[in-house]
């Protein structure tokens, strides 16, 4: 049985396919610090298949994404630069301070992309002209992808909150919910149609997928941005809409990736229809054992694991691993950790984990530490 078939399968609660063994991987950070702890420098984490099979975990699925051509809305250009950051412009508008090198952090913004009416006016004609252009080679390319691909496939649909939020900044979305509620609207509704077109571009060519998925990454440890009402009432009538359009060809999993304490959404995210979460942070309170309590058999959970345990020692990373056992066992969980490994992970920890995760939890195949070992 393939990679992608068993990952299908058991997105499916079939029982005998067994729990697909996956990791997120390290941070650059990490990584270069791996490196002066003794792993092989010829592990590319920008390689990441190379570096599942050197660890022996599976592949995680591929993202793919609907390739549409635009002329650029603004010229992309580099604003400024020094030795430790680089400012650049978007072909959105949006003005961004990015970290160099391996110490990378989330991006600064500077400028949002939309600030005012006219501003999301032209934004909004740029992104659907592009839905009326033929689509261009890169689609093609993209589309043999999902039909070849022997490892698990997901359609990348972007996001019905998260990308408002982007386009506006995090106060300019909290402030324009309450002054400009029928623009955000219009946001989200836009989004909207984006995902429908990228669902209807590979349900038309009848290309195999293992999940539609989201990216939204709207909560955080105390909660979400945006209230459990107003989410009822702006994205869940639009995500059933992208979940009906996507189980008429077929695609019934529809995965959402978000970040933080997750509760107050999961009802609405449910109703809607999605069937995968991740990645259950669980310093932001997500317990797998808990969501599965209350949500098991109704949705796949992945994640759960706090990658923080990793600093301790061999007693605190069994700890963990025991703790999230039962949830593995009553099936519908993919344990792995909730975010890349953090750069205060010793290589030597993280062996440990890999080790006990394969004693514990049955999960990951035995690999040569000469394969990760320089």
């Amino acid at each position: 049985m393939s990679e992608r078939e068993r990952y299908r399968k058991f997105l499916h609660f079939q029982r005998g396919t067994g729990v697909p063994s996956m990791e997120p991987g390290p941070l650059l950070s990490t990584w270069e610090r791996w490196k002066k702890e003794g792993l092989n420098p010829e592990l590319d984490p920008h390689d990441y298949r190379g570096w599942c099979q050197a660890f022996g975990w599976d592949n995680w699925p591929l993202s793919l994404s609907l390739e549409v051509e635009r002329k650029h809305l603004y010229q992309e250009e580099i604003l400024s630069q020094d030795d430790r950051t680089v400012t650049k412009r978007g072909n959105d508008g949006s003005i961004i301070r990015h970290n160099r090198g391996p110490h990378k952090t989330i991006p600064q913004l500077l400028r949002p992309a939309v600030t005012n009416l006219e501003e999301w006016r032209n934004l909004k004609a740029w992104l659907l002209e592009g839905l009326s252009q033929s689509l261009s080679q890169k689609a093609e390319d993209v589309f043999q992808k999902a039909a070849s691909a022997q490892i698990p496939v997901c359609l990348h649909a972007g996001s019905l909150v998260g990308q408002v939020r982007n386009w506006l900044g995090f106060e300019g979305f909290c402030y324009w919910l309450y002054d400009h509620p029928s623009l955000v609207e219009d946001m989200m509704e836009t989004c909207t149609l984006l995902a429908e077109a990228a669902v209807n571009a590979f349900g038309q060519r009848n290309l195999p997928l293992e999940e539609v998925h989201f990216w939204e990454d709207i909560c955080y440890r105390n909660g979400p941005i945006i209230s459990p009402h107003l989410f009822q009432k702006l994205a869940v009538p639009r995500y059933r809409r992208v979940v009906e359009l996507a189980r008429k060809y077929g695609y019934d999993r529809v995965s959402v990736d978000s970040d933080g304490y997750l509760w107050p959404l999961l009802p609405g995210w449910i109703e809607a229809g999605v069937t995968v979460f991740a990645p259950l942070e669980v310093q932001a309170g997500m317990d797998v054992n808990q969501v599965q309590e209350k949500y098991g058999g109704q949705v796949v959970l992945m994640g759960g694991l706090h990658k923080g345990r990793l600093t301790a020692g061999l007693k605190e990373i069994e700890a963990e691993l025991n703790r999230v056992k039962p949830a593995v066992e009553k099936g519908g969980y993919i344990p792995c950790l909730d975010h890349n490994v953090p750069s205060d992970v010793s290589l030597r920890n993280y062996l440990i984990y890999c080790r006990l995760k394969r004693e514990i939890l049955s999960l990951g195949q035995p690999f040569e530490e000469k394969n990760v070992l320089g």
